[in-house]
């Protein structure tokens, strides 16, 4: 779903989601998934992926039906086009809290947001969440640490002025940081990351050896305009609006 230009910048978000979406609907149908390990969520999902790849034709039922129980809860709860910030394959994400919901496929409130923000170029998004913390979805590439995205709750959202300081201060510290985590990438290889130095040059080392790497030779800049200033830019935008 396209958002337009006042949504880019958001308070006060709900983000819904259907538990244990597929799993749930596997069962529901009546499908085998005692084999399918419930209680660890990472291995579940991958167990599932697995049955979908080997049977194309469960893969195109799960989407179908978790999209359908989606649009379902929008209409239901006669949400608008203003209403709805953005459409996942289970959930959505609101600024509307849901009156209605069903025993059949309950759907759940997964997270409130403070704030939020959305990548203008991408379905990323930024949520500070209202009981502290900050969660990030939709990156690609994602680097080692992203605690560097714990800055956008301390940033000072009370005036223009504070909040252009308090995001230049932001930019200091990621240049200024020797927290190698925030730069290293991984890659397909088994514990080997690759980070960009100021040269350009892309190089490949295991985790534990970029420990012998000088910070200043790493490209931060690199890290600020490909994964932070996506989320500096709505803010930015939303002053003007």
């Amino acid at each position: 779903m396209m958002k337009t230009k006042k949504f880019f910048y958001t308070e006060q978000v709900y983000e819904y989601d259907i538990e244990a979406c597929y799993y749930n609907l596997m069962k529901s149908i009546g499908l085998n998934i005692s084999n399918i390990n419930f209680e660890n969520k990472e291995v579940r999902n991958r167990e599932i992926g697995i049955l979908q790849r080997e049977n194309p034709s469960l893969s195109i039922v799960l989407d179908n039906a978790s999209k359908n129980i989606v649009n379902y809860y929008i209409m239901r709860n006669n949400l608008d086009d203003d209403s709805i910030l953005l459409i996942q394959k289970d959930g959505f994400l609101t600024n509307k809290k849901l009156e209605y919901i069903d025993d059949i496929h309950p759907i759940r409130i997964k997270t409130y947001y403070s704030k939020t923000i959305f990548s203008l170029h991408d379905k990323s998004y930024l949520g500070i969440k209202t009981l502290g913390g900050v969660d990030v979805k939709g990156i690609i590439n994602k680097p080692d640490s992203l605690d560097f995205y714990n800055k956008f709750e301390t940033l000072n959202y009370n005036s223009i002025s504070s909040l252009i300081n308090s995001i230049n201060e932001y930019r200091k510290f990621i240049l200024s940081t020797t927290k190698l985590e925030f730069f290293l990438f991984k890659t397909d290889e088994d514990d080997i990351y690759k980070t960009k130095l100021i040269n350009g040059d892309i190089i490949k080392l295991k985790r534990n050896s970029f420990k012998l790497l000088n910070h200043k030779d790493v490209d931060k800049e690199y890290l600020w305009e490909n994964y932070i200033w996506k989320f500096i830019e709505p803010i930015v935008l939303s002053i003007n609006i």
